[in-house]
């Protein structure tokens, strides 16, 4: 099928909704990889001064609310997961979006000024994979500072204080070990996922944000003050679905609710949060600058694919202008509360058949 040279459909496939194995395996996302892989749009190049025909992959991508891995190594997962044996069938880290892969691009701009990451697992070698050195976790930051959270009781002097010093020191070229006694001026808070301890990393936060430089006040100021520094969220899901509770379990959105509530109540103010969800602006803008980068073109559409079975009713969630919402799994097209549908699908295969149908791709 020919296309318009500057205009290409994106498909997003939330991984979150598939809660098991099987799942994956009966609503057919494996066929669907397969099948979108397969398929390729042709166009003019639009960079040439003579018309010349070009093939182009119909772009797409599996989207998590996951930072515990690189895109390749949920790619290499995911691939082994869905049986994707064949080169051509599998997928490549250009079409997996983690929690945090929209936010790349701002985690660049500040390699050389210290930021702070809330969340819960390892970001080493992310922030090593961005080129990010001058970072510094909640968890370590309470480390080095225990009268900071004394709920926590943390102790004053003990080996992984000693440890922490170390390598907190190396990471950001500390000579003066005394430096890392006294509380650190932080640039940036980003939250990459659900931080494992709330109490600690709101008291960090709510610190952090009593001045407009990201250091620590000496005291409890009166009011907030005008501005604070730079507050990036990768996810804000108020809730999420488990298998293995009776209910929802509350998400990175459950927190910044909580968080903002902290700060009205302690400042009477609220904060600014630029937010790079999976559907946010921010993050459509950043997939739109990835295809436009690719491949010269712009996206004209976006679709997002769910699965009924395990969606659940978020107070954050809100429409997306732009997305056109396709759920799966549901032989009853069942409404969902807070969620637009536009079309109903038997499974992942038939959405993207729903799709390309559309687009008069097939």
């Amino acid at each position: 099928m020919e296309i318009s040279n500057t205009k290409v459909p994106f498909i997003l496939i939330d991984l979150d909704d598939f809660l098991t194995k099987e799942e994956l395996f009966s609503l057919k996302l494996p066929e669907a990889i397969k099948f979108l892989k397969s398929k390729t749009l042709k166009s003019s190049n639009a960079n040439t001064s003579e018309p010349k025909e070009q093939e182009r992959k119909i772009p797409f991508a599996i989207i998590t609310r996951m930072a515990n891995r690189l895109e390749s190594e949920q790619a290499d997962v995911l691939n082994s997961e869905l049986n994707l044996t064949d080169p051509k069938d599998q997928l490549t880290k250009n079409e997996i979006l983690m929690a945090y892969s929209s936010l790349r691009p701002v985690l660049a701009e500040y390699k050389d000024r210290l930021i702070l990451l809330a969340g819960h697992g390892d970001y080493d070698n992310l922030m090593k994979d961005c080129g990010v050195s001058k970072y510094i976790t909640v968890d370590e930051y309470n480390t080095l500072l225990p009268s900071l959270t004394p709920v926590s009781e943390r102790p004053k002097d003990c080996p992984e204080l000693h440890e922490t010093r170390r390598k907190i020191s190396k990471r950001l070229g500390i000579d003066d070990i005394e430096v890392l006694k006294s509380p650190l001026q932080v640039h940036a808070i980003f939250v990459l996922s659900n931080p494992e301890s709330w109490i600690e990393t709101n008291q960090l936060f709510c610190d952090l944000m009593s001045t407009p430089n990201g250091e620590i006040a000496n005291k409890l100021p009166s009011k907030a003050p005008e501005t604070h520094i730079p507050i990036y969220v990768a996810n804000n899901e108020f809730n999420v679905k488990s298998l293995a509770s009776p209910g929802p379990r509350f998400g990175a959105g459950a927190f910044m609710a909580a968080w903002k509530d902290i700060y009205s109540q302690l400042y009477k103010s609220g904060i600014d949060v630029n937010l790079y969800g999976k559907t946010d602006k921010n993050s459509l803008d950043y997939i739109g600058q990835l295809v436009k980068q690719e491949g010269g073109a712009e996206v004209s559409q976006f679709y997002y694919i769910r699965n009924a079975q395990n969606i659940v009713f978020d107070r954050n969630a809100k429409p997306s202008p732009g997305v056109v919402n396709i759920v799966i799994g549901d032989s009853n097209n069942t409404p969902i509360p807070g969620i637009e549908i536009a079309e109903h699908a038997k499974d992942t295969l038939e959405a993207v058949e729903i799709i390309l149908k559309k687009e008069n791709i097939m």
